[in-house]
């Protein structure tokens, strides 16, 4: 056996290193063709060799005695190693698992509760036996999900389902589906949402005979149980407003139709509540105008309840921010974190070296999406899309150099094929210009300095953007997004000099406020590591002034916070025992969690420090449901009424806010409705094409009849032709020897792009770069 294990070793790198992603391959034999067989995988511990797959030897490794036989040899680590990969594993399939029986279970709840008959709802059923108008429906019968377990008469004994009929009624039913989809012009994306879900899995429980609803059913009776199903969805929100706060959230925009529009949302730690949308065209949007809107809301929520409000950076925003002040001093203004960190990127992103580094990536990647025929051979070397649509243009900027960057060696891999070489681009002026950029290795060095840029600084946007409250984290992220990029930068204070420059002057303007600096430091994730740092500067001020202006009216509130402090800073108490010190950097406990746990002894630095930290810091819940309103407000619904509109919009608003609120795991950089997409530069930029001479037809000339039209060409211009045709084989030979050349070197560079050193001033323009 252990002969066998090292007279291979050269072959174990193709057979289980290269093709195969899973770390318990690292611990197998190689298989040579003499044990080779499906599904066999050797032990390199205890040299034996196992049928039943990698799944069935993570157990053997693990130590499991279930379905395999346990290694005796293996070493601790590894052993560790598997058992954490197995429960890894088990945990995912639960999840998919979870996820997948969650609408049955939803819905299986929804006919356990019952409910009172309805005169709308009819059910009619069906017999195989009926023929003729002279069927009359039987009566109704309302099935539910215990029916399936009950026997059909003349069922007789079989008990097995015919598995190829279930497929075929399967595919017959998807192919409804799709017609519905298809006539209704309804997005193909809908039909990942969960209520779509919900909807099929209950047609499928109740079975045939259920009579689709009416119009007049769906916009009256079926839309007021929505809305109340929302008012009861939005309770739990509301209820933690008393001990959370919450933020009020304003946004302006104008739809394709020319029309004003404001969304108002309300956000907590418990989700994101959307108030109302009112159309605003005949409004000036003034600092007044704005300020009405949010004192509308403060008279609708109360304002004990509301600890900011939170907007972009719009003077009118400022100006309104000011009459607040005077009207509710007790209430923040904040501005948008996620907005002025999208600024940093856009100032970052206005260095001409970083623009025309991006302006090349886009070229090279608006070249391979205006060709049907070369994005398809781009996919074959690639395996999937360079594009990604980033739900800002920033964010899509750093997404797509991300992506570039990430798939460098394929791209070159296709540039050095014969597909490449045997089509007409590749002749074409820009087919060589994209050549040129994608086998420069300088080229690539820079797309790798722009990631380093942009990245730390996208995670912050992560948080910030993601809903959950970032107040206690946003201070200190900033801190580390500069001490990061200097260290991707080695330190080169000419490289990362600027960027620290221009992140300064946007942090310094925007959030560095009392409220940003007492969630720093109200924090224990940072606060007990940077204690002395903390300690040198204003922040315990921040904190002062955060209890003067939220408990303005309570003097004795004040106080009791000021002499709570040394509970905290000094982690007397409840503050000091050994779970709260582990628990302050526990990734599952939030800070506010943590303060409700551990701030017994601080009660009213406690209750503030879980409003503070309970906040967020953006007001992107207001900006991502512009597309919905236009849907809703639709020239075909304009006869609903304009309670029937507020309705929908009520409803669509709150239902997609719910969802995206429970999907954590989503990025948020990543558009999450196509509709909601912007329109991506990085795939139709005419501008960058302009030098692009092919087209689809003359693709598939040159590519399918390539000689064929040479030799018309030659018959048609004589000698002239034949001339000027030699001189562009001479140009092509001279190409491929140059290309051939490139490539044997290709391998060789490969492997320093990362490293290679680029020595570019960040205030001049690469005039190279630039054309």
């Amino acid at each position: 056996m252990s002969s066998a294990g090292s007279g291979a070793s050269s072959t174990a790198a193709t057979t289980t290193g290269r093709t195969r992603k899973d770390a318990a391959w690292e611990h197998a034999l190689p298989i040579t063709d003499e044990f080779r067989t499906k599904n066999r995988v050797g032990c390199k511990y205890c040299l034996n060799f196992y049928n039943g797959g990698i799944t069935r030897f993570k157990k053997h490794l693990a130590g499991l005695r279930k379905d395999c036989v346990p290694c005796t040899q293996v070493p601790d680590h590894v052993r560790e190693q598997m058992s954490a990969l197995i429960a890894e594993n088990d945990k995912k399939k639960d999840k998919s698992l979870n996820k997948m029986l969650a609408p049955r279970e939803e819905v299986r709840g929804m006919y356990d509760q019952g409910g009172n008959e309805d005169e709308d709802c009819e059910i009619v059923e069906f017999s195989p036996a009926a023929s003729g108008s002279s069927q009359l429906p039987k009566k109704p019968m309302i099935k539910g999900p215990m029916d399936r377990y009950r026997a059909r008469p003349g069922a007789g004994k079989q008990t097995t389902m015919n598995v190829h009929y279930k497929i075929k009624e399967a595919k017959t039913t998807y192919d409804y589906i799709c017609e519905f989809f298809i006539e209704g012009a309804l997005a193909h994306n809908l039909a990942s949402l969960k209520s779509f879900a919900r909807m099929v899995e209950a047609i499928g429980q109740f079975g045939p005979g259920l009579k689709p609803p009416t119009p007049y059913q769906l916009a009256n009776p079926l839309l007021k149980i929505q809305v109340s199903k929302v008012d009861e969805m939005l309770k739990v929100q509301k209820e933690a407003w008393v001990a959370t706060g919450c933020s009020i959230m304003t946004d302006a925009w104008t739809d394709r139709r020319g029309r004003s529009l404001m969304n108002l949302v309300a956000h907590s730690s418990r989700g994101v509540c959307f108030l109302r949308a009112i159309e605003a065209s005949m409004e000036v949007h003034d600092a007044k105008f704005i300020f009405s809107l949010v004192m509308s809301c403060i008279s609708e929520i109360g304002a004990e309840k509301i600890v900011q409000v939170v907007t972009d950076n719009a003077s009118n925003n400022i100006a309104a921010a000011k009459l607040l002040k005077q009207k509710h001093p007790q209430i923040f203004w904040t501005s948008c974190a996620a907005h002025t960190i999208n600024l940093m990127l856009q100032d970052i992103g206005n260095i001409p070296i970083v623009s025309s580094t991006i302006t090349n990536g886009k070229t090279i990647t608006n070249f391979f999406y205006a060709h049907t025929r070369l994005l398809a051979i781009l996919r074959k070397y690639a395996k999937g899309d360079l594009v990604r649509a980033g739900a800002t243009r920033f964010a899509s900027h750093y997404l797509n150099l991300k992506s570039l960057y990430g798939k460098r060696k394929q791209l070159k891999l296709m540039f050095a094929s014969n597909d490449w070489a045997g089509s007409s681009y590749a002749k074409k002026p820009l087919g060589k210009r994209v050549y040129k950029l994608v086998m420069d290795n300088k080229f690539w060095a820079k797309i790798n300095l722009l990631v380093n840029y942009f990245e730390p600084l996208a995670n912050v946007l992560r948080r910030v953007d993601g809903d959950t409250p970032a107040m206690g984290f946003l201070y200190g992220d900033l801190l580390q997004v500069k001490q990061e990029i200097a260290v991707r930068l080695n330190h080169v204070e000419r490289k990362y000099g600027p960027i620290w420059e221009i992140i300064d002057r946007r942090w310094d303007n925007k959030m560095k406020t009392a409220l940003h600096k007492a969630g720093y430091f109200l924090n224990p994730f940072f606060y007990y590591d940077r204690q002395s740092e903390m300690a040198e500067e204003d922040f315990m001020e921040a904190v002062i002034e955060c209890a003067s202006v939220m408990y303005k009216n309570n003097i004795e509130v004040q106080d009791n916070i000021v002499s709570q402090l040394s509970y905290y800073t000094e982690a007397i108490d409840s503050f000091g025992t050994d779970m709260a010190i582990r628990q302050r950097k526990v990734a599952t406990i939030t800070p506010a969690r943590w303060w409700t746990v551990h701030g017994t002894f601080a009660k009213d630095l406690k209750k503030m420090a879980i409003r503070i930290l309970s906040l967020t810091c953006s007001s992107s819940a207001c900006e991502r449901n512009w597309s919905a309103f236009q849907r809703v407000h639709s020239k075909k619904r304009t006869r609903l009424g304009q309670k029937k509109l507020n309705d929908l919009v009520y409803v669509m608003f709150n239902k997609r806010l719910d969802s995206k609120y429970s999907e954590r795991e989503r990025d948020p950089l990543l558009a999450k409705y196509i509709e909601d997409e912007p329109p991506n530069e990085w795939m139709l930029d005419e501008e960058l094409l302009q030098d692009d001479e092919s087209s689809e037809d003359e693709a598939e000339i040159d590519i399918n009849s390539k000689g064929k039209q040479k030799s018309v060409a030659s018959r048609t211009r004589g000698k002239r032709a034949r001339t000027n045709q030699d001189v562009e084989d001479e140009e092509e030979v001279a190409e491929e020897e140059e290309m051939e050349e490139e490539d044997e070197n290709q391998e060789a560079e490969e492997d320093n792009d990362e490293d290679q050193e680029v020595d570019i001033d960040l205030t001049v323009e690469d005039e190279e770069d630039g054309e």
